[in-house]
């Protein structure tokens, strides 16, 4: 992410890797010290902040074979909201997991799929606890992503 300045993400920002933002609103921030981030990386990706019940869906031309994103982690009372991932493999769903509860883990973490032809992948988020919002983020802030093709 510390390639894009900070602001919302300008269409096209992926092309050069096949990625394409189907679904969301994704903004580049800089890092705040609720912040958790391996590398001192100076930006994170928050797909439509304002959002308490955010998407973020990536299609990718051509497939891919493994996608994986690094979340980051939280300290001084900061919270994760509960999110899930969708991996569309050849026209079908073959992965849905997540982190489906509300958290403070202070480690930032990886995610990594692989499939035969990932197309698309669709991150949920839910911030909302009995009709208000509950975690200091709207979205799980992404610190990186990685995706290859064989």
């Amino acid at each position: 992410m510390s390639s894009l300045g900070q602001g919302r993400v300008p269409d096209g920002a992926f092309d050069r890797f096949g990625v394409l933002i189907t679904q969301g609103d994704p903004v580049i921030y800089a890092v705040n010290q609720y912040m958790v981030l391996p590398n001192n990386e100076p930006r994170v990706l928050i797909a439509d902040p304002q959002n308490p019940l955010a998407l973020l869906a990536l299609m990718f031309d051509p497939p891919v074979t493994s996608f994986g994103f690094q979340r980051i982690g939280v300290q001084m009372n900061a919270t994760l909201p509960k999110w899930r991932i969708e991996i569309i493999d050849g026209g079908r769903s073959i992965e849905q997991v997540g982190e489906p509860d509300f958290h403070a883990d202070s480690n930032p973490r990886w995610f990594n799929f692989s499939g035969r032809s990932i197309e698309q992948v669709f991150i949920y988020s839910d911030n909302t606890y009995q009709g208000q919002t509950w975690s200091t983020y709207n979205f799980p802030p992404i610190v990186a992503l990685t995706i290859s093709r064989q």
